[in-house]
Formats: C-alpha cells, sequence, structure tokens
C-alpha cells in the first residue's frame, strides 16, 4: 500500500498529500471513482502538489456535481491560509501549475461559449477547475445554496455557477487562462498546463459508439475538405 492510500485511510476515505505550498488542490470522489482518484493523486504528487480529494458518498452523477460548492466550502474553511484549486479528478496536470495563483482576485474561472440545440451561443461557467481565495467565501456560498435547493431537471453546477458569476457584485472575478482550464486533452495545444479527459460513461456502449461515429464522421469531413475538422487550440490564444 503506497503512502498515498495510507494517508486516505488516516482521512476516513479522504486522499490527501498536503505538500507546502500557496495553492491546494482539491477535488471529490464517489465510492466508484475512487481508483481515478487515486491516480489523480499520483499525478500531483508527480509534480509536487498539494492536495485533499474528499470522498463523497454514493450518488447519481447529476447528484454528485451539485455537491463541488460544498467541498469547496469544506476546503477554504479547512485551509484559510491556501488558495484553493477546486479540480475535477478526470484532469491531467502536464506542467508546473504554481501560476495558476498569480495576480489579484477572488476568484478565477473560465466562461465559454456553448452553442445550444437551437444553434445559438450561451455563456457557461465551467466548474472544471476553479481558483479561489478567501475573498470567494459568499461567492461559493451562495452557489453551494442554489445547488442544494435547486429543483430544475434542467440546472446544473454550471448553469448555476453561471448565476452566481452574473451576481455577485464586489467579488473580484478573472478569467482562467487556457493554459489551466482543463480543456479536452483532444482539442488543447500540447503545452496545457492541465488537459481534462473525460471518463463519464465512457464503459457504457452506446457512448463509446457515439463517440466512434464522431470520429468517422469528421474525419470523412477532413477528407472532404482537405483541412481539419476543428483547430486545436493554443494557449496563445489568451494573447490574440
Amino acid at each position: 500500500m503506497g503512502p498515498v492510500e495510507r494517508q486516505g485511510i488516516a482521512a476516513q476515505g479522504d486522499i490527501i498529500n498536503d505538500v507546502a505550498g500557496a495553492l491546494l488542490v482539491i477535488g471529490f470522489f464517489t465510492p466508484d471513482y475512487r481508483a481515478l482518484a487515486t491516480r489523480f493523486a499520483q499525478n500531483l504528487s508527480h509534480h509536487n502538489i498539494g492536495y485533499h480529494l474528499y470522498a463523497a458518498p454514493a450518488l447519481d452523477w447529476s447528484k454528485a456535481i451539485l455537491l463541488k460548492p460544498s467541498i469547496a466550502m469544506r476546503a477554504l474553511t479547512q485551509y484559510p491560509s491556501r488558495v484553493i484549486v477546486l479540480m475535477d479528478i478526470d484532469c491531467i496536470v502536464r506542467f508546473p501549475i504554481h501560476k495558476i495563483v498569480d495576480g489579484s482576485f477572488d476568484v478565477r474561472l473560465r466562461i465559454e461559449l456553448r452553442r445550444s440545440n437551437k444553434g445559438r451561443h450561451e455563456a457557461i461557467a465551467s466548474s472544471r477547475v476553479i481558483v479561489f481565495r478567501q475573498g470567494a467565501i459568499r461567492f461559493v456560498q451562495r452557489w453551494q445554496r442554489l445547488c442544494e435547493t435547486s429543483s430544475s431537471t434542467n440546472c446544473n453546477d454550471e448553469t448555476l455557477l453561471m448565476e452566481v458569476v452574473a451576481e455577485s457584485y464586489g467579488t473580484s472575478i478573472t478569467m482562467l487562462p487556457l493554459s489551466f482550464a482543463g480543456i479536452e486533452i483532444d482539442r488543447i495545444s500540447d503545452d496545457a498546463a492541465i488537459v481534462h479527459e473525460g471518463v463519464h460513461n465512457t464503459t457504457q456502449f452506446a457512448y463509446t459508439f457515439k463517440k466512434q461515429l464522431k470520429r468517422i464522421r469528421r474525419s470523412a469531413i477532413e477528407r472532404i475538405t482537405g483541412r481539419p475538422y476543428r483547430r486545436r487550440i493554443s494557449i496563445t490564444d489568451d494573447q490574440e
């Protein structure tokens, strides 16, 4: 048994490695995803990054994602001297991330434009990677209340997060650089520090079949047009 697991058992199921430093990466996992959380912890340890991954009870995925602000609030209370970096455990850290805390802000996140089913663009606040300082406590508390009280099936943690962003007067919110935003590994350039490789439902036949169809369709479009289906995002796009 490795040191990560020993520390996790000592913390009643949490996986912890409190390396000294300005930042602390946090996340959470349900019992089915402990192996993934352990892999993420090993990835962070490789880069000498401190972390606290909280063990959560077994929940449906749609309910589990609503735990994010509660987990962030626990960490802000438990580690008042640290900058808290909330991160999905299916992210991969490839390079040092200490610069993620540079600058003056309370909250640092990424706002993305996504095309809706009706063809319109919608602004969505990504919860994949968010950085919090102590000045973010009221922001996180409001997000937590919305996640705990929302009864709409159309709401998830990110739509509720965007609502908080839009109404958080007095909170200093800055944009997360692309290098740290946890963009899908096949969409971002190789020099990005944090990437995302989603595993949700990847073992289900329907999901795998759908992904294969997308690859075939994109390959056909590339052969017809002679151009890449979609340009990979470069982290230098932040400077354009």
